[in-house]
């Protein structure tokens, strides 16, 4: 099992990047989104850089969740794969094997306008993963744990195309659910789960709280993703519960890993 941060999109990029390798994370979730990590704005020499001196690895995060893709105009739908493709490009320039999207949000469009559309997308991206050679995962999030339809939508997505892995969000998870959902999504997908993020919440609203702050029982969550034989990449989103969250979280979850 490793354990990682995520840059804060809002910080400098290479300050974050030397405070997670300063800090004993084994990589950085880099996240690809405004305001300080657009694809365009991003030394990969300096990045690169830093990272060889803390020895970090790098999983891929796209902030595409805060794109329209789901919009009725074909050149805006356009526009967003291209912002996707871009942020892919520079991720695999950083060395990421992995890189994230989100799961397709079934909005203003009916569901089978919607499914079209995320096919399509989708089609596209795995294409560029494969000419990059590297692995694209989807996200659940707080709408598709939430969302009948879009849960289905996701379903039907991994179900379409084999090569695409699923990152499991532990916490979008917990929103509105009876008990949290990654005990469906291991039986549904197993050794398709490449990815995790961990953060804590209440079950209302996707809080990213450091461990143990909310109503997540880890206990749990551990002893779940040890019967499916996970020992992957799992990044702290717990950056609401600020540095020395994450720093916490950190001790928490090797301890909890240890003991459960």
């Amino acid at each position: 099992m490793q354990i990682g941060a995520m840059n804060n999109p809002h910080v400098n990029l290479y300050e974050e990047l030397e405070w997670i390798g300063k800090n004993g994370f084994d990589f950085v979730d880099l996240t690809i989104e405004p305001e300080c990590a657009m694809p365009g704005d991003i030394n990969v020499q300096r990045a690169e850089k830093i990272m060889k001196k803390h020895g970090l690895g790098i999983v891929g995060h796209i902030g595409d969740w805060r794109l329209p893709k789901d919009s009725p105009y074909p050149a805006i739908r356009e526009g967003c794969k291209t912002e996707i493709i871009n942020a892919m490009r520079v991720l695999k320039k950083l060395g990421a094997k992995k890189i994230s999207t989100h799961a397709f949000e079934v909005r203003e469009s009916d569901y089978a306008t919607a499914e079209k559309m995320c096919f399509a997308l989708y089609k596209d991206l795995l294409k560029e993963a494969k000419k990059l050679r590297v692995m694209l995962m989807v996200e659940n999030n707080t709408y598709t744990d939430s969302k009948r339809g879009e849960r289905k939508l996701l379903h039907k997505l991994l179900k379409r195309y084999d090569s695409l892995k699923m990152h499991v969000d532990v916490g979008h998870a917990n929103i509105r659910a009876k008990e949290n959902r990654i005990g469906m999504y291991c039986r549904m997908y197993d050794r398709r789960i490449q990815h995790l993020h961990f953060s804590d919440n209440y079950g209302k609203n996707d809080n990213h709280l450091k461990l143990g702050a909310a109503r997540i029982s880890w206990k749990k969550i551990i002893k779940t993703l040890k019967k499916y034989k996970y020992d992957g990449t799992i990044t702290l989103e717990t950056f609401r519960s600020g540095r020395k969250g994450t720093l916490g979280s950190m001790s928490k979850l090797k301890k909890w890993w240890e003991m459960y």
